[in-house]
């Protein structure tokens, strides 16, 4: 994945940020949705694109030549798209 001649790769993640029921803080752990870790980990990799389960479109999914969902996203996904 990546680099000059690399495939192309479009991963799609799903992160809902957590209270703290203690101290009743919010414990960041995304950034748009995704992964903060992976966000950052993945910026310096060419042609990877990474997008919130929210934001998927055909487009995406059909042009990058690797597609990574991960389970959390997978499922929101067939919330909203299991009765079509």
């Amino acid at each position: 994945i990546g680099g000059k001649d690399g495939t192309s790769a479009y991963i799609v993640d799903h992160v809902v940020d957590e209270v703290d029921e203690e101290s009743e803080e919010v414990v960041v752990t995304s950034l748009d949705g995704c992964d903060i870790n992976l966000k950052v980990g993945s910026e310096n990799i060419f042609r990877t694109k990474i997008a919130n389960q929210q934001t998927v479109n055909v487009y995406d999914i059909l042009k990058h030549e690797k597609v990574i969902i991960s389970l959390s996203a997978l499922k929101q996904l067939e919330q909203r798209y299991g009765d079509i």
